[in-house]
């Protein structure tokens, strides 16, 4: 009866085998770390090209949408810089009769 069955508490592991347990003055862990950080670096340069990308195209949409609402207002023959209220008043103490009454979209 001299043979002893090994238990779980018996079995070594590989950070027992090794001492400390860390690999850290391994090559290959300083190796494989500075792969990891090129690759994230990749990426986040890629993420930010597209965020520049995505903030010059809304920028130009903003662009677009002022040109449109400058001709929407010279179609409804209003000025971007006149209030409607100004104008009305303008007329009235003229003595010429009030224009007709009008809607404006307020932003």
């Amino acid at each position: 009866m001299g043979v002893r069955a090994r238990g779980v508490q018996s079995i070594r592991t590989l950070a027992s085998v090794l001492g400390t347990g860390t690999h850290s003055n391994e090559r290959h862990v300083h190796q494989f770390q500075l792969a990891s950080l090129e690759l994230e670096r990749t990426r986040r340069t890629r993420e930010k090209r597209t965020a520049f990308r995505r903030i010059m195209d809304i920028d130009a949409r903003l662009v677009e949408i002022d040109d449109l609402i400058r001709r929407h207002q010279e179609a409804l023959g209003l000025k971007g810089d006149e209030e409607p209220s100004q104008g009305h008043s303008r007329a009235r103490n003229n003595g010429e009769a009030a224009p007709e009454k009008r809607r404006v979209l307020r932003y």
